[in-house]
């Protein structure tokens, strides 16, 4: 008997048979194929992956390993499948032999094609690991040929390079999927189906619920059903250009909901840009559904103690496997770039799905055109619709391949119908001093700045003569764990109208819930600016707007980086000179800035190194967050227990990361320099700080 895998410790009795294991994840491919109009192609792909585990080498180590209790170094088998695509299909085969090469690994670039097929097997080998499969009773679909010559017809070499990586996805998802029943019999994985109809249902009595307060929420209600009245046409790319404080959250699950079900698609994914607003928006929507596997919260500091099964939510994130999930923008839009297995595996999940991409201004300025290019070719070639939900829309359109369509008929009359407050520049610059001296003659007040070091600076400021129960603080140089206590403690202040300071980064600004009777925003991106004015009566409890201000200011003798600097020259003119009420105008001031930054837009070439089919390159170069980085694991009180599990091994490598995110804070190296005797690296790759971390201001810069 050929087998697949050694027995797992629950059934030590039972191999897994080789036959078995490559026919199960054909059908499973079949299944996930269908969703990228791939059936067949996916399915052979699924047949011939572990061709070469026919090999006797590869036999012998496993039942080597399996004798003796130690895993010994692995026989190379990939590249027998690879090899066998690459002799009989012609040009179909080179492309569909990437997927084989790098269901276990990564993908490689298609000009290392040969050189990696060469090194480890041969013509006669794979000749005879063929021959073993059919008498072994393998019968290989060859209806793929003409199903995949028709799809790739005509299409670019960029749509191709989404084509294979989809392909790869269901391989790879299906491939794991039955090696995993196998070694856990007593956890079968089980597609979590979609009732968009108990959904629906779900979602209507939880909005029935709803009462008005206000005129406020007069005007969010009327725009939701504008939105969901919107909602019943086919799959596209569409604009949401929803004022801060509209109701955004709410109007994108009842549009999703709807148009999921006018088009019958299969998955609704939220993607936000912080974990702080996925945590806010995940805990609204799991309190809508009763059934509580309905919705996946899926990033790197997931709060576990929020009721949800720990165990499913565990095995669902690894293929996004719920109807709704809520993650955020590095989670989806690295997937589609990645080259990762376990980064890839949930892509093929994005086909048929309706995406609400919230706070879209937030993609980086240097993955603006590798972006909206990777989502056009979701919508044209998988039929996934894609929102660009935001309150400063910028001017995508000529990067899209696609036509926008805006949901929000006249959201220009919204705008000025949710004008809360003001947005005035201060022409004076502020010194550190002055501006705490301000900031003191408030009852309540929020303060954002652009550094973390300059927010330390300050709340150490205001520290020597204000309250310490009073000046709050909220930047990345805390955990998320810590920074979701400071949340609570500010929205406790804000209800019961007592006294607070806050003094934050740009972490609060896209889409948390403050609601401050007036602000101060250091100058920086006018998109930023805007989304800072939204914390300042937002709820609209103040009827003048003219008392509710948002003041942008100066500080003295501050430098930035080349981009910030534009952007600051660029928000001053606009917040002086143009109405920024006006969503037209934010458009224009994006639009001059893409204009002004043209070569900027895939500085570092993604489309073509995409269109060459280099999937390394473009995984080195697609990072939404671009930097050597270092991140710390704050070892204290809340965090020790975990991380004396991770040293006795009882936590599996795949969890640690998740199990310590909550306490994890991300820096760069220069921002330990002279400290690095308090980083712990005892424990292989964690870097674990023992020095001084304050409950104010998180680590000291």
């Amino acid at each position: 008997m050929f087998v697949a895998h050694t027995p797992s410790e629950h059934k030590p009795e039972i191999w897994h048979k080789l036959t078995d294991h490559l026919n199960t994840v054909a059908d499973l491919c079949f299944e996930y194929g269908k969703n990228i109009n791939l059936p067949y192609t996916a399915k052979f792909l699924g047949q011939i992956h572990d061709l070469g585990k026919y090999k006797p080498e590869f036999q012998n180590y496993l039942r080597v390993s399996h004798s003796i209790g130690v895993r010994q170094s692995s026989v190379p088998h990939k590249q027998v499948g690879a090899l066998y695509l690459l002799e009989n299909f012609g040009s179909i085969g080179e492309l569909l032999a990437l997927s084989i090469l790098g269901h276990h690994n990564e993908i490689p670039s298609f000009r290392h094609l040969e050189s990696e097929i060469d090194e480890f097997t041969n013509v006669d080998e794979m000749e005879r690991c063929f021959s073993l499969a059919v008498k072994d009773g393998m019968r290989f679909d060859l209806t793929f040929v003409q199903e995949f010559q028709d799809f790739i017809k005509g299409k670019a070499p960029d749509e191709i390079f989404f084509i294979l990586r989809f392909l790869h996805s269901v391989l790879v998802d299906s491939d794991h999927i039955d090696t995993s029943n196998h070694f856990y019999p007593y956890f079968q994985y089980v597609e979590n189906k979609t009732n968009i109809d108990k959904m629906i249902d779900d979602y209507d009595l939880f909005q029935s619920e709803f009462k008005c307060r206000n005129e406020i929420d007069v005007l969010r209600t009327e725009i939701k059903n504008v939105i969901i009245n919107n909602s019943f046409v086919s799959t596209n790319i569409f604009t949401m250009t929803a004022t801060t404080g509209a109701g955004k959250t709410n109007c994108g699950l009842g549009f999703a909901l709807h148009h999921s079900k006018h088009n019958n698609l299969q998955k609704i994914v939220f993607v936000q840009p912080f974990t702080s607003i996925t945590d806010q928006t995940a805990s609204t929507y799991q309190s809508i559904f009763q059934n509580k596997t309905t919705v996946l919260e899926h990033h790197s500091v997931v709060n576990e103690k929020d009721g949800v099964n720990e165990k499913w939510r565990s095995k669902a994130s690894q293929n996004w496997n719920a109807p709704i999930v809520v993650s955020t923008m590095v989670q989806l839009l690295e997937s589609l770039f990645d080259n990762k297995p376990s980064k890839i595996r949930k892509l093929h999940k994005l086909a048929n799905a309706c995406i609400v991409l919230d706070e879209a201004q937030s993609i980086p300025l240097n993955l603006v055109k590798p972006t909206l290019n990777a989502l056009s070719h979701l919508n044209k070639i998988f039929n996934t619709t894609v929102v660009l939900c935001t309150a400063t829309q910028p001017d995508f359109h000529k990067y899209l391949k696609n036509k926008t369509v805006e949901l929000i008929d006249n959201y220009k009359d919204y705008f000025k119908k949710l004008e809360r407050n003001t947005i005035c520049y201060n022409s004076n610059s502020y010194s550190i001093d002055t501006l705490a001296d301000e900031l003191k003659s408030h009852n309540q007040t929020l303060c954002i700045v652009n550094k973390r070091k300059i927010a330390q600076h300050i709340v150490k400021k205001l520290q020597l003569s204000e309250s310490k129960d009073e000046v709050l603080h909220l930047s990345t140089t805390m955990t998320p764990n810590q920074r979701k206590k400071v949340l609570e403690n500010v929205h406790h202040k804000l209800k019961n109208d007592l006294r607070i300071i806050l003094i934050a980064t740009s972490c609060i600004e896209c889409g948390v819930d403050v609601d401050f009777p007036l602000g101060y925003r250091q100058n920086c991106f006018l998109s930023s600016i805007y989304q800072a004015a939204g914390r300042i009566n937002r709820n609209g409890n103040n009827k003048d707007k003219y008392s509710s201000p948002l003041i942008v200011f100066d500080l003295e003798n501050e430098r930035h980086d080349e981009i910030m600097e534009y952007g600051i020259v660029k928000s001053r003119d606009y917040i002086n000179f143009e109405d920024i009420s006006d969503p037209n105008v934010i458009s224009k001031y994006f639009k001059e800035m893409f204009e002004d930054h043209s070569s900027r837009l895939d500085y570092k070439n993604i489309i073509r190194s995409s269109q060459k089919l280099d999937y390394p390159q473009v995984s080195t170069d697609y990072k939404i967050i671009e930097n050597n980085n270092i991140n710390l694991i704050i070892s204290n009180a809340d965090s020790q227990d975990i991380i004396a599990q991770v040293r006795n091994n009882q936590i599996p490598p795949f969890e640690i990361n998740k199990k310590l995110g909550p306490y994890c804070i991300s820096v760069k190296p220069n921002d330990i320099k002279g400290k690095e005797s308090s980083v712990d690296t005892s424990i292989d790759g964690l870097f674990l700080w023992t020095g001084a971390y304050n409950e104010v201001y998180g680590l000291e810069l």
